[in-house]
């Protein structure tokens, strides 16, 4: 399996997140738990729908994380909206 593309950082200062990239999602951690679980499937259509169950359950607990700091946090509207474009650009 190809390594993702990350999406490219053009200017850390103005690059915040409302939390760090790694509680968003975990892109080392998503490609192990999708290598483990397509490497017993066989078919195309149970490797298509591991792949949709494992980006949907970590694009909503990228989305939880995101939102209970804003929460804590709801004045961080700029690192809110740049965490939820990371989320998207990860997916």
């Amino acid at each position: 399996m190809n390594a993702p593309q990350l999406p490219a950082i053009q200017n850390d200062r103005d690059f915040r997140l409302i939390v760090p990239q790694k509680r968003i999602f975990d892109v080392c951690s998503v490609r192990t738990e999708l290598a483990d679980t397509l490497d017993g499937l066989d078919s195309l259509a149970e490797q298509k729908r591991a792949v949709v169950d494992c980006l949907r359950t970590h694009q909503l607990q990228g989305r939880e994380a995101i939102a209970q700091e804003f929460l804590a946090s709801p004045t961080s509207a700029r690192p809110l909206t740049s965490a939820y474009a990371w989320l998207t650009d990860c997916l």
